[in-house]
């Protein structure tokens, strides 16, 4: 898990409208050791973090250990530097129910006006072994 070294979580928003739709606003360590390399004076925030944080996010909103099962879309838009947005939001949409065990969620990656990332993927509570 990321949480709590990577990131923290500052806030979260429920929609009251939309029952399966929730945001929340992490603080970003831009201290963490991940920056050293990815990249030393320009840090930036690792895809595959992005989508682990989703990932977290969304596995504690139904309290369930969700795995990744199938990315079906992924747009990274902007870069996330933590030195220049350290506050991040991230709006989670999924449908009410899950098919055949798969959770289908949605994912906004924004703050303000700037959108870093969209993502359409399939979590699940199985590991699969190969």
């Amino acid at each position: 898990m990321l949480l709590d070294d990577f990131y923290k979580i500052k806030q979260q928003w429920l929609d009251d409208r939309e029952k399966n739709m929730t945001d929340y606003q992490i603080l970003l360590n831009e201290k963490h050791s991940i920056f050293a390399s990815h990249f030393p004076n320009n840090p930036i925030v690792p895809g595959v973090y992005i989508l682990q944080i989703g990932k977290e996010l969304f596995s504690i909103t139904i309290n369930k250990n969700l795995f990744i099962k199938t990315i079906k879309n992924i747009k990274f838009l902007n870069p996330i530097n933590p030195t220049i947005n350290p506050l991040i939001n991230f709006k989670l949409t999924w449908e009410g129910k899950k098919y055949d065990g798969l959770y289908p969620l949605k994912i906004i990656v924004y703050y303000k006006e700037i959108i870093f990332a969209k993502i359409n993927m399939q979590l699940n509570n199985i590991i699969h072994k190969h």
